[in-house]
């Protein structure tokens, strides 16, 4: 017998999963009860039930992903596999970013092109963006895919496959990320019926976390084990288009216990001795020459020096077990020439004692069994003739089975009032109404602990009436401005608050939308209180000058301010916004009223930027609406174009600016000593260009409940 069509390459690998171009074998089964577990993981439909892989190192947890990943589960899933190994953990926002952005490659792969993603809303509200960025196009853009392709047929939904779950409990573990992270996830994906997920999760010697033991118990598990007697046999005898002599497969499957990664390391040990001796035919004792080299790599030692069980069926009655040994062959121990020297040896002792002893060897076997030659035969069993003598691998590899749905109700998660998280998130939710009532007068923003203020919606009159003779013709005409409404910062941001997005971010250098974010201290100057520092990891980090913590933040461009407001989940509020919030509906000059200015209601033409104050200071300066610093500190970036005429063709409601223009509007005045009284009045305007930085410019933001 010959080889023939021996693969080039050696078809087996141990070095990385089975993708679809590897050899894959068998789990029919499971494939089964993963479509059926993903269809009952349902939130909508009772308590939550992630779905969960469960097994040992090197079982195939991964491979079986790729093979979802390569169509194993077919339509309506279009599967994205995800390593949580290998993306960043370090916050909720990152993951979840990460997340997004493998989802979009792998729609493209798809020809699929989604709208670009915004990393600020990522950062923000990392699960509302990955809803409403990714989840709702994704979905739009499958159902039109398959009506294209397929109509009629049930529309294709994304399957999230998320490997090496354990590296994400190691984080809740450090508190990294929140206990309930993983299941508020879970929720997101599966919210509508958008999508679906599917975990993996490595067994050690170790317990699971106590942290995780609630998710395991609601979560529908899957064992994974061996692989099946005939999968294991397929998985040895197909790739090799070699011959394989009699069962030397069951010898094989039988010594590795059907584990998958323990039957590809000896199978691709022995394509490699094939091609190298080209042998025509593998035997037990081509298995037993790799064995060796398998077990000097430190592989698995344990099973593979052990070996398994046979019995020998000469009759269907009669079995005997006999253990295998694990020693190598005579011809493979010594050498040729003493193999040469025993047999002679043996040779000349067989004739050596009939001369002897003057009886035959039949009586010299008789005598020292006390019975006949006959008797001798019959109690050693051995067949001359009759049936051949079967080999059976009596080490079974049980089929793996599901374990059963954990039914047990999870104790419900009590709703968070509005106060205490009015930012909409994906769970909980603010649920907003028109009515001003019922919504809060303040909240703190859970993202940087910003302190909001409620603006109820209404009228008042927008900008400068000619009696008013330091007003400026860009203030001019005065005009009604009806606003709906909306929550504003209660201080200006701060130095610490926008250190900490930059450290989300890595950097500041064209992070912010292509443009460079804010400048440190070593690059604008001593009126700069935002530092970096290179640890000696490469990665920089921000912080604020001692003392300087709370003070606002500043040399920050549009893009910078527009991007953190973003991150927050609100935006830059409009000209006509922030002139409500500072005025009210009374028509007052500044915001405390009428009253000139003061030291203990602004900082405002000062000769040294050392006169600045914290965010929280002067309370006598504050809005009608209780809001701090908007007369002088820092002019406030607002979200609008500058039009010097806009006014004369302002809307009526909720204005925002031309469609497009040069430079941004400023508000609100700043500290130095070339800013008056007059500048700091709340109907007062200004611009300058999006990318400039100054010591004077900073900002707050509003959301729109």
């Amino acid at each position: 017998m010959i080889a023939k069509q021996i693969p080039a390459v050696n078809p087996y690998s141990v070095s990385e999963p089975a993708a679809k171009d590897r050899p894959f074998y068998g789990r029919d089964a499971l494939f089964t009860w993963i479509h059926a577990a993903l269809l009952q993981a349902v939130p909508e439909q009772g308590p939550d039930h992630p779905v969960i892989l469960r097994g040992p190192r090197r079982i195939g947890k991964t491979s079986i992903l790729l093979q979802i990943e390569a169509g194993a589960l077919q339509p309506p899933y279009t599967a994205v596999y995800i390593d949580l190994a290998t993306i960043a953990l370090d916050t909720p926002s990152a993951l979840v970013w990460d997340v997004a952005q493998t989802a979009v490659q792998r729609l493209q792969q798809a020809y699929m092109e989604l709208p670009p993603l915004s990393h600020a809303s990522f950062i923000g509200d990392p699960l509302r963006a990955f809803r409403e960025q990714l989840l709702l196009p994704a979905t739009v853009a499958l159902n039109e895919a398959q009506m294209a392709v397929h109509e009629g047929r049930p529309a294709s939904k994304l399957l999230f496959m998320f490997d090496n779950l354990n590296a994400l409990a190691t984080k809740v573990e450090s508190h990294t990320l929140k206990e309930d992270f993983l299941l508020s996830l879970h929720q997101t994906i599966y919210r509508n019926h958008m999508a679906a997920c599917l975990f993996a999760w490595e067994m050690g010697d170790q317990p699971i976390p106590a942290m995780m033991q609630p998710i395991f118990d609601q979560a529908q598990v899957y064992d994974i084990g061996p692989l099946a007697d005939e999968d294991a046999l397929a998985l040895i005898r197909q790739p090799m288009n070699y011959t394989i002599f009699k069962n030397v497969a069951e010898y094989i499957a039988g010594l590795t216990q059907n584990h998958p990664y323990e039957t590809q390391l000896v199978c691709q040990e022995l394509y490699e001795r094939q091609q190298r001796l080209k042998l025509k035919l593998i035997t037990v004792a081509d298995v037993k020459a790799v064995q060796r080299s398998v077990l000097d790599s430190g592989l698995y030692q344990a099973q593979l020096a052990a070996g398994p069980s046979f019995h020998i069926s000469p009759k269907g009655t009669a079995v005997q077990t006999v253990q295998r040994t694990t020693r190598r062959a005579l011809w493979q121990e010594w050498p040729f020439l003493a193999l040469v020297v025993l047999l002679l040896l043996v040779v000349t002792f067989i004739t050596a004692v009939p001369r002897v002893t003057g009886q035959s060897w039949s009586a010299q076997l008789a005598s020292f069994g006390g019975g006949s030659v006959a008797e001798v035969v019959e109690s050693t069993a051995v067949p001359t003739s009759g049936p051949t003598i079967q080999v059976v691998v009596i080490v079974e590899s049980p089929t793996p089975q599901p374990t059963p749905t954990n039914t047990q109700t999870p104790t419900p998660t009590d709703t968070p009032a509005p106060t205490e998280t009015p930012t909409p998130t994906e769970t909980p939710t603010i649920t907003p109404t028109p009515t001003p009532s019922v919504l809060p007068d303040t909240f703190v923003r859970r993202q940087d602990n910003m302190p909001m203020i409620l603006i109820p919606g209404g009228a008042f009159a927008m900008g400068s009436s000619d009696l008013d003779f330091p007003a400026a013709p860009d203030e001019r005409p005065q005009h009604m401005v009806t606003l709906d409404t909306f929550y504003i910062d209660q201080y200006e941001v701060s130095v610490a608050q926008y250190a900490a997005l930059l450290n989300r971010l890595g950097g500041y250098a064209g992070l912010c939308d292509g443009f460079d974010c804010a400048l440190p201290r070593h690059v604008a100057g001593y009126s700069s209180y935002l530092l970096e520092e290179d640890l000696g990891d490469g990665v920089p980090q921000f912080y604020a000058l001692t003392g300087f913590a709370n003070y606002p933040i500043n040399h920050v461009s549009w893009y910078g301010a527009s991007f953190y407001c973003q991150a927050m989940g609100g935006r830059l509020p409009t000209e006509a916004e922030w002139e409500y919030a500072a005025r009210g509906t009374d028509g007052r000059i500044y915001p405390w009223g009428n009253e000139p200015p003061n030291k203990e209601r602004a900082v405002y033409q000062s000769d040294s930027f050392n006169d600045l104050l914290p965010v929280d200071a002067l309370p006598r300066g504050a809005s009608p609406f209780g809001v701090y610093g908007m007369a002088g500190s820092m002019w406030e970036w607002v979200a609008d174009w500058y039009g010097e005429n806009y006014y004369a063709q302002s809307p009526a409601e909720n204005p925002t600016g031309p469609e497009f223009g040069l430079t941004k509007g400023i508000r609100g005045g700043a500290w130095p000593s070339n800013v008056g009284k007059e500048r700091i009045r709340s109907a007062n305007r200004s611009e300058l260009d999006p990318t400039f930085f100054s010591s004077t410019v900073g900002f707050r933001c509003v959301y729109v409940p």
